[in-house]
């Protein structure tokens, strides 16, 4: 997300303010994630049940169609259905399909306002951008595996779709910025260096 403050001279440096973050191995703060660098922790772990049946799908050769030769993986240990919709203002139906991509990207934002001590109500309504970068979309694939499942809901388009990410906070907290999504091989890179210039370019 952009600085709130105006931006008289391009040139002015960039300051990262605030962080938040959820990441494999109960990481939900930098300070979690620090201690884990620290120590040199593996977040490795074998694949949970909660998310799919390992044995179904494990196969010795990699190459074998729909088979996986590994044994597990990095994994957000946290519920992926743990969501407060009703703070976010987000119906029941709404949240029901909304992919944890966008659930854990709200909490997120909010945090790391909460980090750089920036009140939500002081944004709303103001030039500040949101950049996402994102990859998969499992969640999609799964709920339109059976197209007439009752899953499949008026609110499947928003919910899962990856190019709505950075408007879904945008529209949660009114921020009026640019938004902006990229989900190719440079989704690491690309929105954080938009960010700086357009933030250089006195855009936002």
């Amino acid at each position: 997300m952009d600085s709130i403050s105006s931006h008289s001279d391009p040139a002015e440096p960039i300051a990262i303010i605030g962080m938040a973050c959820r990441l494999p191995g109960s990481i939900n703060s930098p300070s979690s994630l620090w201690e884990t660098l620290l120590s040199k922790r593996s977040t490795y772990t074998p694949v949970p049940p909660s998310r799919f049946t390992h044995a179904s799908f494990h196969h010795p050769d990699g190459s074998r169609a729909g088979s996986l030769n590994i044994p597990g993986g990095n994994f957000i240990n946290s519920s992926l259905a743990a969501f407060d919709a009703g703070f976010f203002g987000i119906s029941p139906v709404d949240a029901y399909v909304m992919d944890p991509q966008q659930r854990i990207l709200l909490e997120v934002a909010y945090e790391c306002l909460e980090s750089a001590g920036v009140p939500v109500e002081s944004i709303r309504g103001q030039n500040v951008g949101v950049y996402v970068g994102a990859w998969t979309a499992d969640y999609e694939n799964i709920q339109t595996k059976d197209p007439n499942s009752k899953e499949v809901e008026a609110s499947w388009i928003t919910g899962t779709g990856r190019a709505i990410l950075s408007n879904r906070v945008s529209y949660v907290f009114d921020l009026k910025g640019p938004r902006y999504v990229n989900f190719n091989c440079g989704i690491r890179t690309k929105p954080i260096h938009l960010h700086f210039v357009l933030t250089q370019s006195a855009v936002v």
